[in-house]
């Protein structure tokens, strides 16, 4: 009976001792854990920043594949922005993908400063209204599942007269003010 006792004492000091190293594991994992969400944030906020300039043209088919890009962004769509139009200078401009069949690859422009940039995308309903072709932000893949995740909400609340807007990879309402869809965080 002693020596089973000794055994059994030894089993339960050993399993303690795995018990409290998978607690530790544990809370290493967690932070780890933490740590990689903060990184994958920050990522995406640089990568963000670094789109900061870009917008993309979709549905804008090429007349030829000689023509560049910039070329053709100038002629087809900066001529609709009459105010800005000798102003922006475009300091890259490709196509994205290879499309598919009968929807020409987004082109992805970039212009040589934020504000010119903002001016396009505010005159862009306007001036864009006929043309069977549109611009949108260039989104991170992060900041596009989100949009997407609650766009179904924000158009109804849209449709009911709140007024949203998606900017920095957040929904916000019509001050800036960030615009939580179910409980705050």
């Amino acid at each position: 009976i002693e020596q089973l006792d000794v055994r059994v004492s030894s089993v339960e000091t050993k399993q303690e001792e795995h018990s409290n190293g998978l607690r530790r594991a544990a809370a290493e994992i967690n932070i780890f854990r933490s740590e990689v969400a903060f990184c994958r944030e920050e990522v995406n906020r640089l990568e963000r920043q670094s789109r900061r300039c870009n917008f993309r043209v979709v549905g804008l088919a090429g007349k030829s594949p000689e023509e560049g890009c910039a070329s053709l962004v100038r002629s087809q769509v900066l001529s609709k922005f009459p105010s800005i139009t000798n102003t922006v200078e475009i300091e890259k401009c490709y196509r994205e993908g290879r499309g598919q069949p009968n929807k020409p690859a987004h082109i992805v422009v970039r212009v040589a400063s934020h504000e010119h940039k903002v001016d396009i995308m505010k005159q862009r309903r306007n001036a864009l209204k006929d043309c069977p072709f549109f611009i949108v932000d260039d989104l991170t893949k992060r900041d596009l599942a989100e949009k997407r995740r609650w766009a179904p909400q924000a158009k109804s609340l849209w449709d009911s007269g709140v007024k949203l807007r998606f900017y920095s990879g957040r929904w916000r309402g019509s001050l800036g003010e960030i615009y939580y869809f179910g409980p705050n965080p």
